[in-house]
């Protein structure tokens, strides 16, 4: 597992995907998936620990978990903190999710690893890439090659 610590676009499709994860928004996942690359972040722990899906177990979000997993979200993962989905999910009072997760496992462990989305490997690795801006103290400041001179945004 790999965290992440420079904020790059890609970060950011991750921290997105995380977000709607939490707002069980399954059209902003299936969006960032399949349109953005964000898939490549599906099993990617955020700095607290947890993976999209782990967010989706603890907020209850049956909607986005079923997407999640449909982009190759490993169940079976364990946040930081050595929990599952599964767990996460009976923790926050979601029985029902916690069952249905763990027939989910169930059948992601029957399906022969061949046969599995290449979306779902763990190991992949981030682009390095130049940061989007320079995040200090909570500002956000545009690209000075960007149009405008990199004016400092009003927030």
């Amino acid at each position: 597992m790999q965290k992440m610590n420079v904020w790059t676009q890609k970060n950011v499709l991750c921290l997105k995907l995380c977000e709607y994860s939490e707002t069980d928004h399954k059209d902003g996942i299936d969006h960032l998936c399949e349109k953005q690359g964000a898939v490549a972040f599906i099993n990617y722990l955020t700095a607290n620990g947890y993976a999209p899906l782990h967010l989706a177990a603890l907020k209850g979000s049956r909607r986005a978990a079923e997407a999640l997993i449909a982009h190759g979200a490993d169940i079976s993962l364990k946040s930081e903190h050595g929990t599952d989905a599964i767990q996460l999910a009976l923790s926050g009072g979601h029985l029902e999710l916690s069952s249905w997760l763990r027939e989910q496992l169930l059948l992601q462990q029957l399906q022969p690893s061949g046969t599995r989305s290449l979306r779902s490997r763990r190991s992949a690795t981030p682009v390095n890439e130049r940061p989007l801006s320079s995040r200090t103290g909570g500002t956000n400041r545009s690209n000075p090659r960007r149009a405008g001179g990199g004016k400092k945004r009003e927030s």
